[in-house]
């Protein structure tokens, strides 16, 4: 199994796939397995070379449990580690909520690895400092009252091997880096810093009832013309996230139409 190692943590990763390369960042209490299961890894994996990575705290990554360990910007590095492990200068990258929250960190310090930037799930503004602490207080409570909620919200693609990765997180990573996005919340830092450091070419969705989410996406998108907005009609913060037969889709149309510029794009100074 292949690791990088950042900021005294290893961080798994997996490649499947061949192509241009392509990031695979997942959502929060989630893991790699996440694309594999829903269905996205077979239907990129014949166009992309993708790289999956086990966030901090997740999967077969190491699982610190100081919040200090989860600093955004110690996040964005551990992608930057895998790249610079399979020799690559730059790489499309796709996070999802948690794994989108990190790749607006990368569009502020790293924009030059991103040969484009999508983002799924979540805003770059600060979150709400009360509703994070509710989301502690509700973890505490222990894995199985989370399972719960996690069932519900996944519905049918809630599978027996989802709650049995699930069971196995650490309570202690997953409470450490919830306080790290309270303490970050608390700063007001983070949407300030990112949101005007969005690279081009760049696609942003949303599910039209992520109701924590959509409205402050859909704002964002107003100010940043440029990205390429899509609000799903109808999905949910679950659902936008496991519908691969919706996002994959509307994915690899948006990485189909840059390759096609980017080959028409004239050569600078007019020389072939």
């Amino acid at each position: 199994m292949p690791h990088a190692q950042s900021h005294n943590a290893r961080i798994h990763y997996q490649v499947v796939g061949d192509g241009p390369p392509l990031v695979l960042y997942h959502a929060f209490c989630g893991s790699l397995h996440d694309w594999h299961e829903f269905g996205y890894v077979e239907r990129l994996a014949p166009h992309y070379r993708l790289l999956l990575l086990d966030a901090r705290g997740h999967g077969d990554s190491d699982k610190p449990e100081d919040p200090d360990a989860y600093a955004l910007d110690m996040m964005a590095d551990d992608v930057l580690a895998v790249l610079d492990v399979e020799g690559l200068d730059s790489a499309h990258y796709w996070g999802y909520s948690m794994g989108g929250r990190v790749g607006f960190a990368l569009a502020h310090q790293a924009a030059e690895r991103l040969r484009s930037l999508i983002i799924g799930g979540i805003h770059p503004y600060p979150q709400n400092p009360e509703g994070i602490q509710r989301r502690i207080a509700t973890w505490r409570r222990g894995l199985a009252t989370i399972e719960g909620h996690m069932a519900a919200g996944f519905g049918p693609a809630w599978s027996e091997a989802q709650r049995t990765r699930f069971m196995a997180n650490d309570l202690q990573s997953m409470i450490a880096y919830l306080q790290a996005l309270y303490v970050s919340a608390r700063a007001e830092t983070s949407g300030e810093r990112t949101a005007t450091h969005i690279p081009a070419p760049a696609l942003y969705y949303v599910g039209t009832e992520d109701v924590i989410f959509y409205p402050q996406a859909r704002r964002f998108a107003k100010q940043h013309p440029a990205i390429h907005w899509r609000p799903l009609a109808g999905l949910d913060h679950y659902a936008a996230y496991y519908c691969a037969e919706v996002v994959a889709p509307m994915v690899l149309a948006f990485l189909q139409d840059i390759a096609g510029a980017a080959e028409h794009r004239p050569p600078p100074n007019g020389r072939p």
